[in-house]
């Protein structure tokens, strides 16, 4: 058996891809193709005493979440539908003092200005934090989700995908 399969009704949870590694990095981190992957980055990053916030991740589902080892005791979220564009900056900003990591969601990080953008990753940078998200973001480390070989899914299961180094800009 290999360390990434739990057995005998083990809780333990995978070991993250290498690629994730890219976690423990301040900054901003795209990882596009797996929200599963999102989530399991998210729940890296906030170990065993850190704190998370989500933004615009009303798709999420919260069950996968917690299998990939998120915490949801030590998550803050906020709903797209309470932010406005005049409000959206500062949520982000206040967010991304108050925790390790942020997650933001595609449609959020649409919303958000090219120099909106540069000023949120100067900040996650200086003081440390990670701001993870689907979406294109210039100056973001970018990691693409793939499927593994020889596994190809089956019946109604995807395959599993383990996350790349994506060339080129975001």
């Amino acid at each position: 058996t290999s360390a990434d399969s739990p057995q005998d009704g083990s809780s333990a949870s995978p070991a993250p891809p290498a690629a994730l590694s890219a976690c423990q990095d301040s900054g901003v981190l795209t990882l596009r193709g797996s929200t599963t992957l999102l989530l399991a980055a998210l729940a890296l990053r906030q170990g065993a005493t850190g704190w998370c916030g989500i933004i615009g991740g009303d798709e999420l589902g919260w069950c996968a979440a917690t299998e990939v080892g998120l915490d949801l005791n030590r998550v803050l979220t906020v709903p797209t539908s309470l932010l406005d564009d005049a409000s959206i900056l500062t949520v982000i900003s206040t967010l991304l003092d108050g925790v390790d990591a942020l997650l933001i969601g595609a449609a959020v990080a649409a919303r958000l200005r090219p120099q909106h953008r540069r000023r949120l990753l100067a900040r996650a940078r200086e003081r440390g934090r990670l701001i993870l998200t689907p979406a294109r973001w210039e100056g973001a480390r970018i990691l693409q989700a793939g499927p593994l070989a020889p596994d190809t899914g089956t019946g109604n299961t995807p395959p599993a995908q383990d996350p790349v180094e994506a060339p080129g800009r975001p």
